[in-house]
């Protein structure tokens, strides 16, 4: 028991010793760290999430030309690069608007079957 008040005189000693100007000393700066410590935890939260997006625009722009090149080596080799590349009504171009055409035409299919499927569903529920 003797340990313990011991530890309790310890401890609480250097408030009792404490005047007012250190005390507001202390707050000051604890007050002023916990504050700067919020701040800093917003700002490098904020920095943290923009470094993540930035990532996960670059790797889908990554994952799109890698299926962009992947589809079109069909016929052809894509050896243009940047700077090389011409944009226009060429051949490459022509398959691509086919290409998007077809895709557009499937999933225009696949949304009238669909809205068919559930107006079947609700009349079958709707009738007596």
């Amino acid at each position: 028991m003797d340990v313990v008040t011991n530890f309790i005189e310890k401890l609480t000693k250097p408030f009792q010793e404490m005047d007012l100007q250190h005390g507001i000393r202390l707050i000051i700066i604890i007050g002023g760290y916990w504050f700067l410590r919020q701040a800093a935890q917003r700002y490098l939260a904020k920095r943290q999430l923009e470094q993540q997006v930035e990532a996960d625009k670059q790797g889908k722009t990554q994952q799109n030309l890698q299926q962009y090149m992947d589809g079109d080596n069909d016929d052809e080799s894509a050896t243009t690069t940047g700077t090389e590349a011409k944009w226009g009504w060429g051949k490459k171009t022509r398959k691509n608007v086919k290409k998007q055409q077809q895709i557009l035409q499937e999933t225009l299919e696949n949304m009238h079957a669909a809205a068919q499927d559930d107006d079947k569903d609700i009349a079958d529920l709707l009738e007596d």
